[in-house]
């Protein structure tokens, strides 16, 4: 998800569907931190604009 060029509301989603993170970033080089996230599989979902991707994301 390099191609962040407007603001794009950031969501982690456990594989229950239940919001694990949510924030709006505003440019690419913005961090997400997820220390506080436990290990696991996890859906990232991005949505700038009305055009949403989502990614797997795994915590070892």
């Amino acid at each position: 998800m390099t191609n962040i060029t407007a603001t794009t509301e950031i969501e982690i989603l456990d594989l229950n569907g239940k919001v694990i993170y949510n924030n709006t970033i505003s440019n690419k080089n913005q961090n997400i931190n997820i220390e506080n996230i436990s290990r696991g599989v996890y859906i990232v979902k991005a949505n700038q604009n009305g055009n949403v991707k989502t990614k797997k994301l795994i915590i070892n």
